[in-house]
């Protein structure tokens, strides 16, 4: 059986979710108990070796003191780039940001 790489932002969203526990000083148990999830989810979530769903995410954020919004930013990635030429994929020069993507022209 081939296994798949892990997703690089659910690698980041279980790490920082093994962070959040750990700085509680928890063991998996204390978190799965507290949100209903079991320790196997929990610790298979964090090793970004399935992705959290949202159920989960909501229900240990609310475990770890977070709001959802609170806790994705603290796993995004790197700011929102340009548009990109579908063609080249590079940034279009072009690229005005007052005028929205939904104006934006392809060079």
């Amino acid at each position: 059986m081939r296994i798949q790489p892990s997703d690089p932002v659910d690698v980041r969203i279980g790490a920082r979710l093994a962070e959040l526990r750990a700085r509680h000083g928890w063991s998996l148990g204390e978190p799965a108990e507290r949100n209903g999830a079991g320790r196997s989810t929990l610790s298979r979530a964090e090793r970004a070796e399935i992705s959290a769903t949202a159920a989960l995410l909501n229900r240990l954020r609310n475990v770890y003191g977070r709001t959802m919004s609170q806790l994705l930013s603290e796993v995004e990635a790197e700011p929102a780039l340009a548009p990109t030429s579908p063609t080249t994929a590079r940034p279009c020069q072009d690229w005005n940001s007052t005028r929205g993507p939904s104006t934006a022209r392809w060079r």
